[in-house]
């Protein structure tokens, strides 16, 4: 008798592939896989935040002014951001497990250089390459979970991802305030290397295997299909842009270098959609768009991480210049934000597997919407409760939404484009939520108007949440249509009685 399509052994994928891109490499448990994979948005999450607390005493030991540690900061931000294009179809040429075992091996060699760093460009130089593997580690962290997670397990795991990067969110700034405080500030980087070295050991035993035997004969056959050009015209403008955003608020944002810097980004990015546009095998590619779920689960996912990015920037000013609260007591409530929505990201992709995972999203956004409307008509109440009420509303409607999205982004796509679709997905997050971070900063201090009186704050924040609501409103309306592509999918695939070959994966 012979196999079906669906059933036979696929030639991409050794563990065999079907229809719809799952591979089918669970003869053994997932989810030591899984938590291998997982373990790279945990050390890229905690890398982000470890060494804020550091910045200081890093200055301090090479003898600078404190402004320009930052540098260590943003060149670790930069590096990770302007390269997940490039990555992400490199992992489709090469292989998402292989890109994923040198990043660990790079980030953990960088993670060496960085710790030993003898001066402050040394320091800067290795977080840049710390960056690259990081970039490496976020594109195919996304990518991998399809091809670990059995089709009925995929929402938890895209879960489990997100809790992971929260928790490294969380874990940051203490644990890096505990090591430079007791041991020296270069273990925030020296901690990483007994992890990379169980990373990599695992990934080389539990993720499942590429096709190409050769990558870097593969790679000098194929490497036009980088698009190289495209690569460093996306890069440069990315960094021009990200450059502009981390630094408006310091120089100011009609300052000449910064209005450069956005008029070198506007450039630079036109002439790279030009350039995507044209050639035959684009960094980017734009046919991914004309999947009508993937294009309403990335602009579903803009708001978010844009009013996601307003939070981390705004909370703390409301709760301790607007209500008072010490730091130590900001961070205690700001502590229930996080762990809020770290449950509730697990238990929302455990729900999407049970549900749709837009309805799961739609929910959110909504419950999102509400949040926010709830604080800006609250504002003026006394006490702390309804400020409490809307960090839980607001964490469990981010954790509702962005797991389950992050799920239907990965499943929409054949398992061939995964990478490029991580790679677009990781770098519109990634510059949706810095754009979110400089968008209401400055709206806040735009209707502040330089005021410190608490009328002034109130009317401040009021306007803030307001505009919030409005775009967590547009993040509710892409879930919603969404759901209606995915009923009329549904509907018209159940006529035919070949539901499994074209239907996004939910």
């Amino acid at each position: 008798m012979r196999k079906s399509p669906e059933s036979a052994p696929s030639r991409k994928h050794p563990a065999g592939e079907d229809s719809a891109g799952t591979v089918g490499i669970l003869k053994r448990p997932y989810f030591p896989a899984l938590l291998c994979v997982s373990t790279a948005a945990f050390v890229s999450a905690l890398d982000s935040s470890i060494v804020n607390v550091s910045l200081p005493t890093v200055a301090r030991s090479f003898g600078v002014q404190g402004a320009l540690g930052s540098e260590v900061v943003l060149a670790y931000l930069l590096f990770l951001s302007g390269m997940l294009l490039f990555f992400g179809r490199l992992a489709d040429i090469v292989g998402a497990s292989r890109i994923f075992r040198w990043g660990m091996l790079l980030f953990s060699c960088a993670s060496l250089l960085c710790g030993a760093a003898l001066s402050l460009n040394m320091l800067v130089l290795s977080r840049a390459i710390q960056g690259v593997g990081g970039a490496m580690l976020t594109v195919t962290a996304f990518a991998l979970v399809p091809f670990v997670a059995p089709r009925e397990r995929r929402g938890e795991a895209f879960g489990l991802l997100a809790m992971m990067a929260s928790a490294g969110t969380i874990i940051g700034a203490p644990l890096g305030g505990f090591l430079t405080g007791t041991l020296s500030w270069r273990w925030i980087f020296l901690i990483n290397l007994p992890v990379g070295a169980l990373a990599t050991f695992a990934a080389l035993r539990l993720l499942p295997a590429d096709e190409e035997r050769h990558p870097f004969r593969t790679l000098r056959h194929r490497i036009g299909e980088l698009d190289l050009p495209g690569s460093v015209a996306s890069f440069l403008g990315f960094l021009a842009l990200l450059i502009a955003l981390n630094r408006g608020s310091q120089l100011g944002w009609s300052s000449p270098s910064i209005l450069g810097a956005f008029l070198a980004a506007a450039i630079l990015l036109a002439l790279f959609t030009l350039r995507e546009v044209r050639t035959p095998v684009p960094l980017m590619d734009l046919s991914l768009f004309r999947n009508r779920d993937f294009s309403l689960a990335i602009a579903g996912g803009v708001p978010a991480y844009l009013v996601f990015g307003a939070v981390g920037i705004l909370m703390p000013f409301l709760l301790q210049n607007y209500k008072g609260l010490s730091p130590q007591q900001a961070g205690t409530v700001l502590l229930l934000y996080s762990l809020t929505y770290m449950s509730t990201a697990y238990l929302a992709g455990r729900l999407a597997d049970r549900l749709s995972p837009k309805l799961v999203c739609f929910g959110g956004m909504a419950l999102a919407t509400g949040a926010c409307l709830f604080i800006a008509t609250t504002l003026s109440s006394p006490g702390m409760g309804h400020v409490i009420l809307f960090l839980v509303g607001i964490a469990a409607s981010f954790g509702l939404f962005l797991s389950p999205n992050n799920a239907f982004v990965m499943s929409s796509v054949p398992g061939g484009k995964r990478g490029g679709a991580s790679g677009i997905f990781s770098t519109s997050s990634r510059l949706s939520l810095t754009i979110g971070v400089s968008l209401f900063e400055a709206l806040y201090v735009q209707c502040l108007g330089g005021s410190i009186a608490t009328e002034a704050m109130a009317a401040a924040f009021r306007t803030v949440w307001f505009t919030a609501a409005v775009l967590c409103g547009a993040g509710a309306l892409c879930a919603l249509l969404s759901l209606r592509s995915v009923s009329r999918h549904s509907s018209h695939k159940m006529e035919s009685g070949d539901a499994e070959k074209e239907i996004p994966l939910v």
